[in-house]
């Protein structure tokens, strides 16, 4: 199997996914920042990761690779609402803006990584934010603009639907699940041409 990792660092997703893998296949991890990216490395060592590489890019921009992965997971930079719990001085620095913001870095994330899922593959997206505009509005513009993506349920069902309509998303609230809040989305893209 193949996985491309953005925003790996850092590495948490990384290992966890070669773990899984039993250390075979191969998982390409992105992450912007060459600093981040020392972090993930002494974790990957620390972990035993045999099949992981490094890649220092910004996935705002196309990646500097082609490839076709079985599985492309994108966590990328967010306002961190869910972790409110955690960090309640954060509440002060959000506003409208800085939400667009951020729900257009995400756009663009999101867009570049469409891409490099082959047919037949899976595009993870979530985020540690419990707004609508960086989760549900966000995944409802992916789709009309690739409607070649359709959601998939994901398993175990661990948390809440998501909203406006899009059942098979998930969303853990910290008040209801004891975690940081987080929006998972799982994309299946179809095989047909």
């Amino acid at each position: 199997m193949t996985i491309l990792d953005v925003c790996a660092a850092p590495g948490a997703k990384t290992t966890y996914l070669a773990q899984m893998m039993q250390n075979r296949g191969c998982i390409y991890s992105v992450d912007y920042s060459t600093r981040r990216m020392k972090v993930w490395k002494n974790e990957v060592d620390r972990m035993g990761v045999k099949v992981a590489e490094p890649v220092i890019a910004d996935a705002c921009n196309a990646l500097p690779f082609f490839m076709d992965a079985d599985i492309v997971v994108l966590d990328p930079p967010c306002t961190s609402t869910g972790a409110f719990g955690k960090l309640p001085s954060a509440k002060w620095r959000i506003t409208k803006r800085s939400i667009d913001k951020m729900a257009d870095i995400q756009w663009q994330m999101l867009n570049n990584c469409a891409e490099y899922v082959k047919a037949g593959g899976t595009l993870i997206y979530s985020t540690c934010s419990i707004t609508v505009e960086e989760n549900e509005m966000l995944i409802e513009r992916f789709l009309k603009c690739y409607p070649e993506f359709s959601l998939n349920e994901i398993t175990p069902k661990i948390g809440l639907p998501g909203l406006r309509g899009m059942e098979k998303c998930q969303r853990l609230y910290s008040h209801v699940h004891q975690c940081n809040g987080f929006f998972i989305a799982k994309l299946l893209k179809s095989t047909s041409k």
